[in-house]
């Protein structure tokens, strides 16, 4: 799991041979749960999951949780467990952004604390040359942005972007035991609706913070095209006018996101998968 374009495909692709799509820049590949063909880690089968960001391009928040939330549901339905989860994040990028931010608090929501000892967060795109700047970078994503996650018992690993680094990474998670997701526990065996789970309520509030940031930026735009109307100033008027409609358009859409989410079905079978129904297999995401 991770942001749109921090790597996941690749790293999924390098590390068990398979030719996922990857996005070009900010643009989102992945638009569905896809998993791996198995392969073999040691002794072990694996099946990695590829998951969309929930800064997708193509698809809104509801959809990518509801997408991932009902792969996820399967595979408990189908008492396949998850060995290890994995998510990727930039070491490159020199601030942790709103987009970053939201994505983690939806990986740490539809995990729970209880499965972070099977989570690592992977620093992606380490590069020796920088080790300096990076070392600094990673201190204080250890210290602030990722520390209740490494509290409940998360790991860091470097990733470089060679097959060596990829193969660690994954054998390190090849040797934990089993875990159940916090959502799945919560949309199987306490049959909550989507909305209901933490991860579903973390979305409906991240929306309706939004939704009110933008009535406040609405409220302000509407006091100065008044003022602008008032003075007859056309170039000012239509400049309010554009970012009245735009902010307009965004508290629709926020609006319409949570009560899509609040009317999710997320138990019938996740789209476009065929879900994996032999044993000895685990799944990692």
């Amino acid at each position: 799991m991770g942001s749109t374009g921090t790597g996941k495909s690749t790293f999924i692709n390098l590390v068990s041979g398979s030719k996922l799509g990857v996005g070009l820049g900010l643009e989102s590949k992945t638009e569905v749960v896809q998993p791996t063909k198995p392969f073999r880690t040691g002794q072990e089968r694996v099946i990695m999951v590829d998951t969309p960001g929930f800064d997708d391009t193509t698809k809104s928040e509801s959809e990518v949780l509801s997408t991932i939330s009902r792969y996820l549901a399967d595979l408990h339905r189908k008492r396949i467990r998850i060995r290890g989860i994995v998510y990727m994040h930039r070491i490159t990028d020199n601030r942790m952004g709103g987009t970053a931010l939201r994505n983690f608090r939806m990986f740490h929501a539809i995990c729970g604390s209880s499965a972070m000892e099977n989570a690592v967060i992977v620093l992606n795109m380490w590069d020796e040359a920088k080790q300096a700047v990076y070392e600094k970078r990673e201190k204080e994503l250890r210290d602030v942005f990722f520390q209740a996650a490494l509290a409940d018992g998360a790991h860091f690993a470097r990733h470089d972007g060679s097959r060596s680094s990829a193969e660690g990474i994954l054998k390190a998670l090849v040797a934990r035991p089993s875990v159940d997701l916090r959502i799945q526990v919560e949309m199987v065996d306490a049959r909550l609706a989507l909305h209901a789970t933490e991860a579903g309520l973390a979305l409906l509030g991240d929306l309706a913070g939004r939704e009110i940031k933008h009535n406040d930026e609405l409220c302000h735009i509407r006091r100065e095209l008044v003022e602008a109307r008032r003075r007859k100033d056309t170039a000012d008027e239509d400049d309010l006018e554009a970012a009245e409609k735009r902010l307009e358009d965004l508290r629709r859409q926020l609006a319409e996101e949570q009560e899509k989410l609040r009317r999710s079905v997320a138990d019938r079978p996740a789209e476009g998968i065929d879900p994996v129904n032999e044993r000895g297999y685990e799944i990692y995401i």
